[in-house]
């Protein structure tokens, strides 16, 4: 857990070159805890569907509908957001790199050698703008594991312990 922690905050340093790119981050962020309440409501309001019948089925059928289509709305609004700072950071990271390179002693740049330089340029940036476009998405689907144990436990505290169970097990094991 503190590994994760101390990414996004190695993240956070970084994404200081790209404008707004903070304010991008909360509301995919945002967008993502959005999308991942929404995952629930539709189970929860699912399972009302199935289990009443009456004069609020509509009422209900009529939400669902709205459901349907808040899911996928937020979920392309924080996707097309995350590609375009994903971009801008991919761009401003190689920038940096390529000046800190030019600036660096030519000593360095020797011993380094050029495919080290070559990596670091093609790679290494690579690998740390894919973690920044993960933490979003790592964000909704938190939102709805959360969620839906919420939703469990108030359908049957009982049912929530066992599972709860199983899921320390599971990390223990792993």
């Amino acid at each position: 857990m503190m590994s994760i922690f101390r990414l996004l905050s190695f993240l956070l340093r970084l994404s200081k070159e790209v404008p707004f790119s903070r304010l991008r981050m909360a509301f995919i962020a945002a967008a993502g805890i959005i999308s991942g309440l929404a995952s629930t409501a539709m189970i929860a309001l699912i399972t009302q569907i199935l289990t009443q019948q009456g004069s609020r089925t509509r009422l209900l059928i009529g939400l669902f509908i709205t459901l349907c289509l808040v899911l996928p709305v937020f979920r392309f609004i924080s996707q097309m957001v995350l590609i375009d700072l994903t971009q801008k950071g991919l761009l401003a990271f190689r920038l940096r790199l390529a000046r800190n390179i030019l600036a660096a002693p030519m000593g360095h740049m020797e011993t380094d050698g050029p495919h080290r330089l070559l990596a670091r340029l093609t790679n290494d940036i690579g690998v740390i703008v894919e973690a920044m476009s993960t933490i979003p998405i790592l964000v909704m689907h938190v939102t709805v594991v959360v969620s839906c144990l919420i939703y469990l436990g108030w359908l049957s505290w009982v049912v929530l312990l066992e599972i709860a169970g199983f899921i320390v097990l599971g990390v223990v094991t792993y």
